[in-house]
């Protein structure tokens, strides 16, 4: 992949746990038609809550990531995430793709991909502890954790999604940021 031109525009939204990125790229996906919104391969059970996600046991993702057929793949919380090869032959078609990635994966991904674009969202730590209660899927303990893992340093070319207020106001935030992606392509 290294070299290559890429006609289309592959697009990483990251955050931390509880910004609200699902909810986010949920409600972009109806706003934005055009643009290809990835689902994960998650080696979590599909009934777990949370994003739309294609549920897969530790063999399938490793079968998967062995045969070539992830673009993406890393580790987080336990967890194995791929994202499909498919997201390379839609940017090599012209096409935009997003997917949810991670912020910890960044740095291996954009070696892989330079020309990929970061969309960071950001909640401050009241906010994000709300919702991660509300999602249910951790303890008191684990969710304390999670609002401690935010020290890594936001790249410079990240568009910043700031998502404090209503649903709505962050939804148009984040076809705001894609949108700007796109146009200055």
């Amino acid at each position: 992949m290294m070299g290559q031109s890429r006609p289309g525009r592959l697009i990483a939204i990251v955050g931390p746990s509880g910004v609200g990125k699902d909810s986010l790229i949920h409600g972009a996906r109806d706003r934005l038609p055009k643009v290809h919104f990835m689902r994960r391969l998650i080696t979590r059970p599909a009934d777990a809550g949370g994003e739309d996600h294609q549920a897969v046991t530790q063999r399938e993702f490793a079968e998967s990531r062995d045969s070539g057929k992830l673009l993406f793949d890393w580790q987080a919380h336990g967890l194995s995430y791929g994202i499909s090869i498919d997201a390379s032959r839609l940017c090599l078609q012209g096409h935009a793709v997003a997917f949810n990635g991670s912020r910890h994966a960044l740095a291996k991904q954009r070696r892989d991909w330079p020309e990929l674009k970061i969309i960071w969202v950001t909640a401050s730590h009241a906010t994000r502890a709300d919702r991660l209660a509300v999602r249910g899927r951790e303890t008191r303990d684990e969710i304390i954790e999670r609002l401690s893992t935010d020290n890594l340093v936001i790249p410079a070319d990240a568009v910043l999604v700031e998502n404090d207020g209503t649903m709505q106001e962050g939804i148009q935030h984040m076809v705001k940021a894609i949108s700007s992606l796109l146009s200055d392509h």
